[in-house]
């Protein structure tokens, strides 16, 4: 199965909004919510030329949870490192 390239792209753009988004604020539901709501913004504005796509929306808020996630993941690393385990 191939992936388009819009998905992806919209997959790269929630990992990354969902990760600055923790990376500010600490909280993983914070950059999921950021990534999830950039997802709803896009396609409420694309709904203005076109249909908007579900499937977009789907790609942002998975990339979303997978930015997210690795955030948490590093920054619990490197707390553990910082404590001496």
């Amino acid at each position: 199965m191939r992936i388009q390239k819009d998905k992806a792209m919209h997959f790269a753009a929630g990992f990354l909004i969902a990760l600055i988004g923790y990376i500010f604020t600490g909280e993983f539901k914070v950059g999921v919510g950021w990534a999830f709501m950039a997802g709803i913004f896009k396609e409420t504005v694309d709904s203005q030329t076109h249909d908007p796509d579900f499937m977009d929306m789907v790609a942002t808020a998975a990339g979303g949870g997978l930015g997210g996630m690795s955030g948490y993941l590093v920054d619990k690393m490197r707390k553990e490192k910082d404590r001496g385990h």
